[in-house]
């Protein structure tokens, strides 16, 4: 069994989302980190992560205020955490969210 695991992030259902932008961060605990970004191609990004240690997904949107769009992140072709709607806060036009990463 490997260490490494390739994931895949999934963006959909976009409404009121003009750009959105996503990195991973292996080690969401050390701020001297580097973050990695993983970039979609049509709407799906892949990116890797290492059995047993934390890690976060990141995205950032920019768009309408209320602005929402679905995020999966899929394994294997199965969504293992999903965000049904992804929301740039009301009065904003810049919203981040994120997922938490253990495998």
């Amino acid at each position: 069994m490997s260490d490494v695991v390739e994931l895949k992030i999934k963006v959909s259902e976009k409404d009121g989302i003009e750009v959105y932008s996503f990195a991973y961060d292996a080690d969401r605990i050390s701020p001297e980190n580097p973050v990695t970004p993983v970039l979609p191609h049509f709407g799906v990004g892949t990116f890797t992560v290492k059995r047993g240690e934390p890690g976060r997904l990141i995205w950032g949107m920019r768009g309408d205020p209320g602005g929402t769009m679905k995020v999966e992140l899929m394994r294997d072709g199965t969504a293992i955490q999903t965000r049904e709607k992804s929301t740039i806060p009301p009065g904003e036009t810049r919203g981040i969210d994120y997922f938490d990463i253990t495998l």
